[in-house]
């Protein structure tokens, strides 16, 4: 059974491939995803009255531009009803070593699964398939 059916969540990231895996990770889970590239994308999706309120957001910190600690910053400032008391999982990518990603994944896959941070999925399909048994999809938090 999904654990995240009925949840829609608020994905910030500009890098189009991690969007998408990260879009594909929650709507596999049973969730719905609004995905957005930047900051003010975010949070005119949140100002929007007519589009669906998320339960979560997950930002990049590392945007060009308007980074994730300004969208944080501003989602803290706006009032409850709108979204500014969302909780918010922060994420960022090793961008100036993404050739030792692969490897260093599945090192921590190997050693300690539990013990992975939160990145940007810049892994291949070998690793990604390694997740997968680690942590199969749909399994339960």
């Amino acid at each position: 059974m999904p654990h995240l059916r009925g949840v829609h969540i608020l994905v910030l990231e500009d890098d189009p491939d991690a969007r998408e895996i990260v879009s594909t990770a929650v709507t596999d889970a049973g969730g719905s995803v609004t995905a957005v590239a930047s900051v003010a994308e975010a949070l005119g999706t949140l100002r929007d009255r007519l589009a669906e309120r998320p339960q979560a957001v997950v930002a990049d910190i590392g945007l060009p531009g308007a980074d994730g600690y300004t969208f944080i910053s501003e989602l803290r400032r706006m009032p409850p009803e709108e979204g500014g008391a969302l909780p918010v999982i922060a994420v960022d990518g090793l961008r100036d070593e993404r050739r030792s990603t692969d490897r260093a994944a599945r090192r921590l896959l190997r050693a300690r699964p539990e013990a992975v941070p939160a990145r940007k999925p810049h892994l291949d399909d070998r690793a990604r398939r390694r997740t997968h048994r680690v942590i199969p999809p749909g399994a339960a938090a």
